[in-house]
């Protein structure tokens, strides 16, 4: 999940969208959400990973907040470049199809 420059609530609405996934489905994840300032997330099932210099931002192509499904060796399974209606059910859903 990619914050960009945003407040620091942001990161806390992403990261209640990745708890949401947690809950909802059997397959493990690991949620994410890369931000370009100092936000934290205070979840300890939720990493958030500061981009200062956007360089992953820029490698995956986000200029907006969206949402990635990537898997572990980097393939990106599913892509949202703007927030969906329920962020939540699309990932959950788009989790369900890559892990059948």
């Amino acid at each position: 999940m990619f914050q960009r420059r945003r407040h620091a609530a942001d990161a806390k609405t992403l990261a209640a969208i990745a708890q949401r996934v947690r809950a909802s489905t059997d397959v493990p994840v690991r949620p994410i959400v890369i931000t370009t300032d100092a936000a934290t997330t205070h979840d300890a099932n939720v990493v958030a990973l500061n981009d200062p210099t956007q360089h992953t931002h820029d490698t995956y192509g986000v200029s907006t907040p969206g949402l990635y499904l990537i898997r572990p060796d980097g393939y990106i399974a599913a892509r949202w470049t703007e927030m969906p209606a329920d962020p939540a059910a699309e990932l959950t859903e788009a989790l369900r199809q890559v892990a059948a």
